[in-house]
């Protein structure tokens, strides 16, 4: 320190101030300069102490902060509390700027007034460029703060442990419509939905987690938001202080989901995200209706979905997922699975791998479709396919499918046969060169109608022509062809009219033969039976005189001989008239009792010489009188009857009776049946016993004779009365022939019917 100047004033704490830690001058109050500088000021500034004594202090500070030095405020200040403070930014040697914070006091001395003014002020300088920065950038982290809360999107408050909302960012007003300061004091869960508010009240703190949850808006409607929450905790205690929450609007993103899941379940799809990394898989709840929530609703492994395939595709489908991490591209299968009341479904499943920085699949995508209907549909489809190209191949009739410009579209087998080409040669030339094209009129051929107008067109004539150059006259109709109300084409369907009139002059040759013979049978039988009961006439008279034994015995082969040949030229008759249609039903009231014991009577003596048992019976619900022909039924049961005569050699033969079903329309439908314990028929031959002049074996008829007739004539009656016949037999066991007929019910009884007496032949 200089001592020239140290005249009035007694500095004792020299060594103090020259190493004080804090940088200090001592100026001179007139005059400003620097009288004294210590060590802490030259390392602040750079200067020595001999540079520094003696210039004006304020010649250190920047330009624009001297104008600082000479406020009124700060020299107001000094001569009232004779200190002051000010911030100012000081040239170093090197000329960097040093912030400072200047401390300034009047030093005064002890002979001095108290009053007057100091003639030396003492000047303290504190480096604070380093909080300077720190402040700088607290200011610019609470700017960023500022900003992110005043202009994002994102909602954030901050909250008490017991959601007491103590800040609300402006966003409030934007996305929920309220004023951020009036949300301030409420708590978070007043603004929850009902359902939602009673969730988080049960819901434990946790440091770090995300919900989604619907929040009031001030207009009454409930807004979706994605929450985020961190709760800030005591760095010793770890008690919870605040609770940080962001969230943003999601509302449009859960209509897009909710979209995406009506869309999915629409289509009974649902999708899933596999994490090759964790392993972790998460699906929609599509995916778990799917699967008939068989399947958590939280993440778990690609075990969960393999354990519900069917076993019998597991194995399949288990290699494809084990190759699915490996593999680069997608891939797709299709696989049954298994819901839990054991009903099958089929799936449809695409996946696609989504590729890391390394090149290899990090995740897997995929999609499941239950397309169980649509497999049920699409078979469904096939097999109507199928029976129409079934019926299409099966009718006799041609028919050709044509569109708009008379190409062929399809052509079924016999359309290719009567037209000589498959539907390949047709393919290469319009069809509607096959066929003629203008009338006799000179108008078009109704097929152009049918492509032309969409109209139908009825049957017509036509001259079709083959693919070896030949024709024929067909009989066609056309019908156009629409798909989804367009038209596309047309339908023709045809059928060679040449061949159809050969058929006709043939079937008509055939019923004019037929005609011919019934005549010639019925004439014949007719003619034979006149002198035929003239022998048996004379025959019975013969039989009246007196006659040796031998004579006797000749009159007996003549009498059974012309017997035999009678009945037989009555069947023939009878077989003739049914067969030309000639044969007439005559309705009566029918005492079923009375003719069934009238023609067991009829057997009842060669039934004894063959020791066979005649029986009968009549279900008691069958009305004792009903309407029908009698003579015809008595001639179907007697026929039945004697055939089972014939073939049974001991035994029974009985007779039932009984209804089928209820009775309809004024009818009862009655089952007649006659069995025996005869020799029965082979179930091989069965099928020919109604057939025409049909004997089984002609051993059969060496031994009991017969014409084949009999049968054949009962059936021909019994559907002339509207019935059906059959027949059930075991070879050795016997037979049982049946038949139904419909019998008419009368209102009131009548009279027992008296059965005719002789020949019951119309």
């Amino acid at each position: 320190m200089n001592t020239t100047s140290s005249n009035n004033m007694n500095f004792s704490f020299e060594a103090v101030f020259r190493h004080a830690p804090i940088a200090s001058v001592i100026v001179d109050v007139p005059s400003g300069r620097i009288r004294y500088t210590n060590l802490a000021c030259s390392r602040l500034l750079g200067y020595t102490a001999e540079e520094l004594e003696g210039i004006v202090w304020t010649d250190l500070a920047v330009p624009q902060d001297k104008k600082a030095t000479h406020h009124p405020e700060l020299i107001d200040q000094l001569l009232s509390e004779r200190t002051a403070q000010i911030e100012l930014n000081l040239l170093h040697k090197d000329t960097r700027l040093t912030p400072c914070l200047l401390h300034i006091s009047f030093l005064p001395l002890e002979e001095q007034d108290h009053g007057s003014l100091p003639d030396y002020a003492v000047i303290q300088a504190t480096d604070i460029s380093v909080l300077q920065h720190r402040y700088e950038q607290v200011r610019s982290q609470l700017n960023l703060q500022t900003l992110i809360t005043e202009y994002t999107t994102e909602l954030v408050t901050f909250s008490d442990p017991d959601g007491t909302i103590l800040y609300s960012s402006p966003s409030m007003l934007s996305v929920l419509g309220y004023d951020p300061k009036e949300m301030i004091g409420r708590s978070r869960i007043d603004y929850y939905h009902p359902s939602d508010a009673d969730d988080m009240k049960e819901r434990p703190y946790s440091d770090r987690d995300i919900f989604v949850r619907r929040v009031r808006h001030r207009a009454g409607h409930y807004v979706w938001l994605e929450l985020s929450s961190q709760v800030i905790r005591h760095s010793e205690t770890g008690e919870a202080l605040r609770v940080l929450t962001s969230g943003r609007d999601i509302t449009q993103r859960r209509k897009y989901e909710e979209t995406l899941a009506r869309a999915q379940q629409l289509a009974n799809m649902g999708h899933w995200d596999w994490d090759l990394i964790s392993g972790q898989l998460t699906y929609s709840e599509e995916l778990r209706r799917i699967f008939a929530y068989q399947i958590p609703s939280s993440s778990h492994s690609m075990d969960t979905l393999l354990q519900c395939v069917h076993p019998e595709d597991y194995e399949r489908i288990y290699e494809l997922i084990g190759q699915a991490p490996y593999i680069e591209i997608g891939g797709d299968a299709t696989y049954r699975i298994l819901h839990p009341d054991g009903s099958i479904r089929i799936m449809y499943a695409q996946w696609q791998p989504t590729i890391g920085a390394s090149g290899t699949p990090v995740t897997i995508i995929g999609v499941i479709q239950d397309i169980t209907e649509r497999e049920r549909n699409t078979e469904q489809l096939e097999k109507l396919s199928r029976e129409h190209a079934l019926i299409l191949n099966s009718v006799s009739e041609g028919i050709i499918g044509l569109d708009l410009e008379g190409r062929c579209i399809f052509i079924n087998p016999a359309g290719e046969q009567m037209l000589g080409c498959t539907q390949e040669q047709m393919a290469n030339h319009p069809w509607l060169h096959s066929f003629q094209q203008v009338t006799a009129d000179g108008s078009l051929a109704p097929l152009f109608n049918a492509i032309g107008n969409g109209e139908p067109q009825p049957r017509t004539e036509g001259v079709f022509w083959r693919e070896d150059g030949s024709s024929f006259l067909a009989e066609y109709r056309a019908a156009p062809l629409f798909d989804y109300g367009k038209l596309i084409g047309a339908v023709v369907m045809f059928h060679d009219k040449t061949s159809e009139m050969e058929i006709i002059r043939a079937k008509e040759h055939a019923e004019q033969a037929d005609r011919a013979k019934s005549e010639f049978l019925a004439i014949m039988s007719h003619e034979l039976r006149t002198p035929m009961n003239g022998i048996i006439g004379i025959t019975d008279l013969l039989a009246e005189t007196e006659l040796d034994d031998e004579q006797q015995s000749y009159i007996d082969i003549i009498r059974t001989s012309s017997d035999s040949l009678l009945h037989i030229l009555n069947e023939v008759l009878d077989f003739s008239r049914l067969d030309a249609g000639k044969m007439t039903l005559d309705n009566g009231p029918v005492d079923l009792a009375t003719l069934i014991e009238s023609i067991l009577a009829l057997f009842s003596v060669k039934a004894a010489d063959k020791r066979i048992v005649l029986t009968s019976s009549i279900d008691e619900s069958t009305p004792p009188i009903l309407w029908g022909d009698a003579a015809r039924l008595r001639q179907v049961l007697i026929n039945l009857v004697g055939n089972a005569t014939k073939f049974t050699d001991s035994g029974t033969i009985a007779i039932t009776v009984r209804p089928v079903g209820q009775p309809e329309a004024g009818s009862l439908s009655l089952m007649f049946r006659v069995e025996d314990t005869g020799i029965g028929i082979p179930a091989a031959q069965q099928d020919q016993l109604f057939q025409s002049f049909s004997q089984l074996h002609p051993a059969i008829n060496r031994k009991y004779g017969g014409t084949g007739l009999g049968l054949a004539i009962c059936r021909k009656l019994v559907e002339l009365m509207g019935g059906v016949i059959g027949v059930d037999s075991q070879e050795g066991e016997g037979s049982s022939f049946y038949f139904t007929l419909p019998m008419g019910l009368l209102s009131e009884p009548e009279a027992a019917v008296e059965m005719p007496a002789g020949d019951l032949r119309a």
